[in-house]
């Protein structure tokens, strides 16, 4: 599967860049404006139980709330990110994230939590282009039952695999 040559893994690549994918680091002055590569009103929705909501209480957090909250947060954690999988559906509207994320305090090489997950992105169409505008976070232990999900729950085709993919600042 061929990655690079698709407008959402551009599109993903400066997410991965702005929310410290790549060096666990957020400059909320450098970058300039996320519009670039999202929607205004672009949000973030963690599903439960990743971070204790119930299901149906599910809340939807703008994407520059995230931002600014892992830019407090990365001072002084790093997440290293293992085991990613890629799927890009067909409809060219989404694509799917599985790793295990691994986080560390800076200062000391332990990891103190991994948490196996699922980033699903949806991309809108803009006057300026594509653009991502929703990712759902789920919780997931492998990629077998990430595409589960993806099939079962947001009605991606059968046909559809996870491949295994090393981008986005992954090291394993």
């Amino acid at each position: 599967m061929t990655f690079e040559n698709d407008e959402r893994y551009r599109l993903l690549h400066e997410w991965a860049s702005h929310f410290g994918y790549y060096d666990s680091k957020v400059d909320l002055n450098a970058g300039g404006s996320l519009e670039t590569f999202t929607t205004p009103d672009a949000v973030l929705e963690v599903h439960a139980p990743l971070w204790g909501t119930k299901p149906g209480e599910e809340v939807q957090v703008s994407a520059q709330h995230v931002r600014a909250s892992l830019a407090k947060v990365l001072r002084w954690f790093h997440v290293r990110r293992h085991n990613m999988y890629m799927g890009l559906h067909p409809d060219k509207r989404s694509l799917c994230l599985f790793f295990v994320a691994k986080i560390r305090p800076k200062l000391l090489p332990i990891t103190i939590r991994s948490v196996p997950l699922v980033l699903l992105f949806s991309y809108a169409e803009t006057d300026s282009g594509l653009r991502i505008c929703r990712v759902d976070e789920m919780a997931s232990r492998t990629p077998k039952e990430a595409e589960r999900l993806l099939k079962e729950k947001f009605g991606w085709p059968t046909s559809v695999t996870l491949e295994p993919a090393r981008v986005f600042g992954a090291v394993s």
